[in-house]
């Protein structure tokens, strides 16, 4: 991870800051719930990005992305029985900065999994959230019936 951190640092000039409020779903308000539901609640991502097409293609973290080894050690972890890569040509790999003050806010991924690796501890503060098993099964449970028990206040 040394090797990402150095090559990191250069690149901070490829960034897209941007900050925006959203919900934790990652969807447009739903006018069939109030704005307090879960649905429609607020949160704030305010950071820096670099994306895929700007990664290196010689990077220590695109050679990471695209080495068969650790695709079978995630698809082991994971219980996948394969992984592919990621067909979005921004968004298979990110670089996410954030200075002091800023937060990518509490929100579900929207694929079934993410790995995120940590390439530089921050200097004070941050708070990593992973809850395992927090998602309902979309087909499962009506969207009006669904809780978030374990969300952050």
């Amino acid at each position: 991870m040394h090797a990402c951190r150095q090559r990191r640092r250069p690149g901070l000039e490829k960034a897209s800051f941007c900050a925006q409020d959203h919900s934790v779903y990652l969807t447009p308000d739903d006018l069939a719930f109030d704005a307090v539901h879960a649905a429609n609640r607020k949160v704030t991502s305010s950071k820096g990005c670099i994306c895929n097409d700007d990664v290196a293609a010689d990077s220590d973290l695109r050679q990471l992305y695209d080495s068969a080894d650790f695709r079978d050690f995630v698809r082991l972890v994971t219980g996948q029985e394969g992984l592919f890569p990621y067909a979005d040509p921004l968004s298979s790999i990110n670089i996410h900065y954030a200075a002091r003050g800023q937060e990518l806010g509490w929100h579900f991924d929207n694929s079934s999994f993410a790995i995120t690796l940590l390439i530089q501890k921050p200097k004070a503060g941050s708070r990593f959230e992973y809850l395992k098993d927090l998602r309902c099964p979309e087909a499962a449970i009506p969207f009006t019936e669904r809780r978030c028990p374990k969300m952050p206040a």
